[in-house]
């Protein structure tokens, strides 16, 4: 055999152990471009009572095992916005399923808002690792409801999970969804649990809300009907169960109990990255569930390995919140972010990821943001007056935020939740509220500024965030 012809064959070899290397690794698009893709409708996931759960399958076109991601929604997979989403990670590798919850749109059963969501999240995972686009490795994505399922399923410990990126979610129903600090979130509650979501399908609030709104129809008067236990009666018509077993229980029992993340952290074997923001109505359950996992986690490397990243946004990274624009680099796009975190974690690839802080943060007032090795955050922006943390020693204060001299700080502090403290250098001031107990976090709102527990520097200490806008 001549060299040319050695040479020839060494390099065919080469070539095909990179063919099937390409077809069958499933890693992302590369410079080629994005994967040709293909759409697979209303597939079948039977849960283990019997009852079949639908969803859609966005996939590579070429034959082979891929990673999968789960994606749970009681919204519906038609829903608008998804789908470039579920398109844009099939294009770099991925088998995505979009599901409809149990109850909802084309799914079957009764929709139980919580109630299942273990169960059929965890039925779902095992299903798809052994379907035969299937290359045994699934993680979970979505945000709010659909980052709340993520967790459900993650506390029954899937052997075939292999990462988690719940955005912007709960993880305890009771203490911050339901109710803020106990108190019950009627506004909420009732849009969301009564008006929109009361039985298959998500509605609209045109009736309640708009100029056209009769005045009988309007938040303002339906809001105020009592008993409220029947004020499911002047919206839907009819009994909307699953609201009134939220008023029949008004405390923290096993009701709600059974339905917690926070007491099954170490349940959770794998990394998970939260991600929220500063004025999202869930933010304590992206603090706490990061917190969580980092203290409880139930395996070494989901200890280790768990990020959040939190922003100066709501329900979503954005530029703007409310009047207020933080500047382009607060916009974060919320996909890269994801896909770099698959990537890592599911696929294995060195994005340099594992190379970054765990905690990252968007301040406003800052043009860069922030991170944190330690779980501790920082500011980059000169305070005009300086919070320091109630309970705190009085020698080693918690810089933990501003607040802006004017009429906001005048009627912040005359409400009694902050008062000020002489300091040689500037105004201090002490955010006075009851220190939670330990298996409850606390947010105290008033019309000006929010007080939140941040992260712990370790498990018997705990600082509090107070932001003021």
């Amino acid at each position: 055999m001549t060299i040319a012809i050695r040479i020839a064959l060494f390099l065919l070899l080469g070539l095909g152990v990179l063919v099937v290397g390409v077809l069958y690794s499933g890693s992302s698009a590369d410079a080629a471009g994005p994967l040709p893709i293909r759409l697979e409708r209303h597939l079948a996931v039977p849960m283990r009572d019997g009852v079949k759960l639908y969803g859609d399958l966005y996939r590579p076109r070429a034959e082979g095992k891929y990673p999968v991601l789960i994606v749970r929604t009681p919204y519906g997979v038609q829903r608008d916005g998804v789908h470039e989403t579920m398109m844009k990670f099939a294009q770099n590798g991925y088998a995505v399923f979009i599901q409809d919850t149990r109850g909802r749109y084309e799914s079957e059963g009764k929709w139980e808002p919580f109630r299942t969501e273990a169960e059929d999240g965890f039925d779902t995972i095992e299903w798809a690792a052994k379907q035969p686009w299937s290359n045994g490795k699934v993680a979970t994505q979505g945000g709010s409801y659909l980052g709340h399922v993520q967790w459900r399923a993650g506390s029954l410990t899937p052997p075939s999970l292999v990462a988690m990126f719940p955005a912007v979610a709960s993880t305890n129903i009771y203490a911050n969804w339901i109710t803020l600090g106990g108190a019950n979130r009627l506004s909420f509650n009732y849009g969301w649990g009564v008006v929109r979501m009361p039985h298959r399908i998500m509605l609209p609030q045109y009736w309640h809300s708009e100029p056209y709104s009769p005045v009988e129809l309007k938040y303002e008067t339906i809001l105020n009907h009592l008993p409220l236990m029947d004020g499911d009666l002047e919206s839907a018509g009819g009994v909307v169960q699953h609201y009134r077993d939220w008023l029949a229980h008004p405390d923290y029992d096993e009701y709600w109990r059974s339905i917690s993340d926070e007491e099954r952290f170490g349940n959770v074997k794998v990394p998970v990255f939260t991600s929220g923001g500063w004025f999202d109505i869930f933010v304590q359950g992206t603090i706490n569930g990061y917190v969580g996992m980092k203290n409880h986690g139930g395996s070494e490397k989901a200890r280790r390995e768990s990020r959040m990243i939190i922003g100066a946004w709501g329900h979503g990274p954005s530029q703007k919140f409310g009047d207020v624009d933080f500047g382009p680099i607060n916009n974060r796009n919320q996909f890269e972010t994801e896909l770099r975190w698959f990537d890592h974690q599911v696929k294995g690839i060195r994005n340099g990821l594992e190379n970054q802080p765990p905690v990252g943060s968007s301040t406003w007032g800052s043009t860069s943001g922030s991170t944190s090795r330690t779980g501790r955050f920082r500011e980059r922006s000169t305070p005009r007056s300086i919070f320091r943390a109630a309970g705190r020693p009085t020698r080693r204060p918690a810089m933990v935020g501003w607040l802006w001299p004017g009429p906001m700080a005048r009627r912040a502090i005359s409400t009694g939740m902050i008062r000020t403290i002489r300091s040689r250098r500037s105004a201090a001031t002490t955010a006075v509220a009851p220190r939670p107990r330990p298996d409850r976090r606390i947010s105290v709102h008033w019309p000006t500024a929010r007080i939140f527990w941040s992260i712990p520097v370790s498990r018997s200490k705990s600082r509090w965030r107070l932001l003021v806008r």
